[in-house]
């Protein structure tokens, strides 16, 4: 029997790959270091060149059944519309329309993350709570090693494990260590940060008050963006149930320069840290529209639950990748070109790369892992340039 490919990382990338592998009866086995499918308060806007493709790896009979399973307001009967338009976060005009779009062209959607993992994880035998140690080649393939001594051999690693991958710290010929990781050393490949903050915030509403007070300014749409002054206020629906409606805000802007070095974050724990200058910035900025001005104004901002974003993106030339191909590791998603969250497209990159990448991988020809990855980074390099 054929070795396993061997998935290190259940997110968006390594589900769709297994998805894809696994509809093509390829041996596969996909490694997640928390206990469970992880849950996320947030959504994402699913564009059509991911969605499209994910319906036939899911085998699902449409979109609109997609839509009905992962979309933000699926459980009132929404589809998850959103719009393009931006405002006047001041007045509440509107700067940008949505673009004209032809009849029956397929539209973006805002998805539940937490929805879509789950429906990506259907079918699959995920074996949780296995936190990697480190990899070995060996002479029939590769070897992980976890923590507590479990082991798998397989073919072929992919490292879907996100910005702080790993399979990425082996593949440039690094010894692994979990310190090295938590921070945030990355040798040869280190994560590039935007010169602008992102606070992040969501807040839970009663759902009549939602509709009274919110949705009358949104038209129908899960999202609304407003811009003011060198920042930007992004409002989403998380999850729109019978009962509550949970949403998400974005407050982004662009410090001026000075003594505060406030994109020093250094470890995931200082994300609950919120600077004083948020809250500064919200002040100086004065009363907004509305709904920017309730779920915004600096007392309200006080009592949401808030994370301090830094805007990364990393892109690992292609000729390194195409270099590491020999080490029979593979890097998907995020492990290979994490996108700026702001952008909103890293969850789209992540879906196609999987789904691509198994295509590949599945093909029944006379190519080895080794050559058939490095088929996929050459068809793929572009796209995550582009997209960077």
């Amino acid at each position: 029997m054929a070795q396993p490919v061997l998935i290190v990382g259940a997110g968006l990338a390594g589900l769709s790959l297994a998805r894809t592998l696994s509809s093509y009866r390829v041996p596969v086995r996909i490694f997640e270091a928390s206990p469970e499918i992880r849950k996320y308060s947030y959504g994402i806007t699913l564009l059509s060149w991911a969605y499209q493709p994910l319906v036939s790896t899911l085998k699902l009979g449409s979109v609109e059944e997609l839509k009905r399973a992962t979309a933000t307001d699926a459980q009132v009967g929404g589809s998850g519309l959103i719009s393009a338009q931006v405002k006047d976060a001041y007045t509440g005009a509107t700067l940008l329309s949505d673009p004209p779009t032809e009849p029956n062209a397929p539209q973006s959607y805002r998805c539940s993350r937490s929805k879509l993992g789950q429906l990506l994880a259907q079918g699959l035998d995920i074996e949780f709570g296995c936190k990697l140690d480190r990899v070995e080649q060996k002479a029939s393939g590769v070897q992980l090693h976890f923590e507590g001594g479990k082991t798998a051999e397989g073919s072929l690693i992919v490292a879907a494990d996100g910005i702080h991958s790993v399979g990425k710290l082996w593949s440039v010929g690094v010894l692994y260590s979990s310190d090295a990781v938590r921070k945030g050393l990355l040798p040869a490949v280190t994560p590039t940060v935007m010169p602008a903050m992102a606070i992040n915030g969501r807040v839970s509403l009663a759902r009549s008050h939602f509709l009274t007070e919110v949705a009358k300014y949104m038209n129908g749409s899960q999202t609304m963006l407003g811009a003011a002054d060198r920042t930007a206020v992004h409002l989403a629906v998380s999850n729109h149930t019978d009962s509550n409606v949970l949403l998400s805000w974005t407050f982004t802007w662009q410090p001026e320069a000075g003594s505060h070095d406030l994109l020093s974050r250094k470890s995931v724990d200082d994300a609950s840290k919120i600077p004083e200058d948020f809250f500064n910035r919200l002040s100086e900025l004065g009363p907004l529209a509305e709904p920017f001005r309730s779920i915004l104004s600096p007392d309200a901002a006080r009592r949401n639950a808030k994370y301090n974003w830094l805007i990364r993106s990393v892109q690992i030339p292609c000729s390194e990748l195409l270099d590491s191909v020999d080490s029979s590791i593979a890097l998907i998603g995020a492990a290979a070109h994490a996108m700026p969250i702001v952008a909103g497209e890293g969850g789209n990159h992540a879906l196609l790369d999987g789904m691509q990448l198994g295509e590949i991988l599945a093909r029944s020809n006379t190519e080895t892992s080794k050559q058939k990855v490095r088929t996929f980074y050459d068809s793929q390099c572009r796209r995550w340039e582009d997209g960077n």
